[in-house]
């Protein structure tokens, strides 16, 4: 289970950085079975990086929508 969860774990940190362009070990390797490790704090942190990675993706859909629709809106009125 701790396995599991070190996962949980690092792929939430590594689509929070997809989300925002950011770059971390994670979302730039390949995962590696054994540095998957569980964190001390990992009641707080997996929680924490859950909702981290919620708010980059509520962030970033919004201004890809509206890009979007200004492009569409733009294009069938010419």
């Amino acid at each position: 289970m701790a396995r599991v969860l070190g996962h949980v774990h690092d792929l939430a940190g590594a689509f929070r950085d997809a989300a925002t362009k950011g770059e971390s070990p994670a979302a730039s390797s390949p995962p590696d079975q054994a540095a998957s490790v569980l964190p001390e704090d990992w009641r707080e942190a997996i929680p924490l990086r859950l909702a981290e990675l919620v708010r980059a993706w509520q962030d970033r859909y919004p201004r890809q929508l509206r890009t979007r629709r200004r492009r569409c809106c733009s294009t069938a009125r010419r």
